[in-house]
């Protein structure tokens, strides 16, 4: 029986011949060829793919959350001043691609919080007047 064949390439960087499996693809950082995972500029870019998947992951979650709030907010909102079920409310958000991981959480949250009181209506009409003259709250 033969010995498996292992597979070499030629290092883009310091030009010696190593196995395919002791080096990166630089295709995903916009380079061509593959090189050695021991050199510093290598070992550079893996950090810095990592730190930007780390932060990209950051931004989805922030994404997610501002969706719940503004979407709990919106049904909360067209149930008090329109008596729009909640129920509807949410499956035309449903309708309109809105994530069902959203809407899940959308439901958690306005069991959480109930209706609006009259007190958050209000405050809610009187900073939409004052955002709708420019000023700050």
């Amino acid at each position: 029986m033969k010995p498996p064949k292992i597979e070499t390439i030629v290092c883009v960087i310091c030009q010696t011949e190593v196995t395919k499996r002791s080096s990166l693809s630089l295709e995903p950082f916009g380079r061509e060829g593959r090189a050695c995972k021991r050199h510093e500029d290598v070992q550079r870019l893996v950090d810095e793919a990592k730190a930007a998947a780390k932060d990209n992951a950051k931004w989805v979650k922030a994404q997610h959350n501002f969706d719940v709030i503004s979407y709990t907010s919106a049904v909360r909102m067209a149930q008090a001043v329109l008596g729009v079920d909640p129920e509807t409310t949410l499956c035309n958000l449903g309708f309109k691609g809105v994530a069902k991981d959203v809407l899940a959480e959308v439901r958690v949250e306005l069991e959480r919080l109930g209706p609006l009181t009259t007190r958050e209506l209000g405050s809610a009409m009187f900073g939409a007047m004052l955002l709708r003259k420019g000023q700050q709250i």
